[in-house]
């Protein structure tokens, strides 16, 4: 029987939570800084969270990040 592993993930039973939408965003510049991306995306909504990931080994940028933007009706219509 095949599942859907999406509807799996989010096993929290708080209805706030419906609403939260996690961004993965690839391709980034090595010079982007984690407040320039959240101030992008924070023309779509309320920015939760910005996780810019950096290489432990050179302290540079790895080129992609995670961001959670609070209202996903919001960022639906505006595109």
């Amino acid at each position: 029987m095949l599942t859907n592993p999406l509807a799996e993930q989010n096993t929290n039973e708080d209805p706030e939570n419906d609403n939260l939408l996690k961004l993965f965003v690839g391709g980034l510049n090595y010079l982007s800084l984690q407040s320039d991306i959240k101030s992008y995306f924070e023309t779509f909504g309320k920015v939760l969270n910005c996780s810019l990931l950096i290489d432990k080994a050179s302290s540079k940028s790895r080129g992609f990040a995670f961001v959670t933007i609070e209202d996903l009706c919001i960022l639906l219509i505006n595109n």
